[in-house]
């Protein structure tokens, strides 16, 4: 009898303290993930340890600056500083920015946080979105654009509004053209790649972008192992930031190895069916892959392309500003 309570009081306590264990783990990882909502989106100090670029160092300063909760702790205490500190710096990009530049001023060697964020990724638009307009905007017609309906210019004429009506018309027409503008350039574009860079080229470009987010995958599981085995008041909520960068950096690299197939197999089947500038598209927002190519007239291209790309926006946004016909 003695030793089946004995048994009991042991297992109790071992319950007991293994429910404790995970009601802190628990509290710290809404500590570390639940955002502050700000004018400018949501942001935790998940999402701050990984601009930092989620290095021991940045740890450091985040516990420097009171800013990660003890273990046991609600957090409340942490995001109010966080909060503090997003207003004394005029909000999220200022505080990343002074926290950045006071990680330099700790230790030279903090230069590689800014490296460790500019990972470079693969755009893959699902629609080709004129520049400057987000996928929410309502849709302009420009490619199937035509001439004004004549009664309803004469219905303009008769209600005074014949002017509005012409110069909605004129627009369109702006752009219309400011389009074929950019279709022409990201056309050359492609073929100016097509002319400077092998498939194969093109390809190692693609392998060395997914490495480097494999790499960065491998640092921050080499990371999260060492941190298992220390112990600090700050414990847990380290063990959450590490896993919840460790993640996000998992993300990364399953989309960059999709990315990576997808783009070339969009790529030859644009050009296969005729539709360059559609290539041309891809390859302007993932011009990353074309840093650094010698003896090539790309970077004019890419200029020529930015260029057609700004005078299209400046011609959209004319297009939405513009009031509607009768006030509406």
């Amino acid at each position: 009898m003695e030793i089946l309570l004995a048994l009991l009081l042991v297992f109790g306590g071992l319950w007991a303290w293994r429910a404790r264990d995970r009601r802190r783990r628990q509290l710290a990882t809404e500590a570390v993930e639940t955002p502050l909502f700000l004018p400018e989106g949501g942001h935790s100090l998940a999402d701050l340890f990984w601009e930092l670029g989620a290095t021991p160092l940045a740890l450091e300063l985040l516990i420097r600056r009171d800013l990660l909760p003890r273990d046991g702790e609600r957090g409340d205490q942490a995001r109010l500083a966080l909060r503090d500190d997003l207003e004394a710096f005029g909000g999220w990009d200022g505080l990343v920015e002074d926290l950045r530049d006071t990680l330099i001023e700790l230790e030279e060697e903090a230069r590689a946080a800014r490296l460790h964020r500019n990972l470079p990724h693969l755009a893959l638009p699902e629609q080709r979105l004129l520049p400057g307009q987000t996928a929410d905007a309502p849709p302009i017609a420009i490619d199937h654009g035509r001439d004004p309906d004549w009664m309803g210019w004469l219905e303009a004429v008769f209600s005074g509004r014949l002017d509005q009506t012409i110069g909605r018309w004129w627009q369109g027409r702006h752009l219309r053209s400011a389009r074929r503008e950019l279709d022409r350039r990201l056309t050359e574009l492609a073929h100016a790649v097509a002319a400077s860079v092998s498939a194969e080229e093109l390809g190692r470009r693609l392998h060395g972008m997914v490495t480097a987010r494999q790499l960065e995958r491998d640092r921050l599981e080499v990371l999260e192992r060492e941190h298992a085995a220390r112990s600090s008041p700050w414990a847990l909520a380290v063990e959450a930031l590490l896993r919840s960068a460790r993640e996000r950096a998992d993300h990364d690299l399953h989309q960059a190895e999709r990315s990576a197939m997808r783009l070339m197999d969009d790529l030859h089947r644009h050009l296969r069916s005729g539709r360059p500038e559609q290539a041309g598209w891809l390859l302007y927002v993932n011009r990353r892959l074309l840093q650094d190519i010698p003896g090539t007239t790309l970077p004019v291209a890419l200029e020529m392309v930015d260029r057609a790309a700004a005078t299209l926006q400046q011609r959209v946004a004319e297009q939405q500003g513009m009031p509607r016909e009768g006030g509406r």
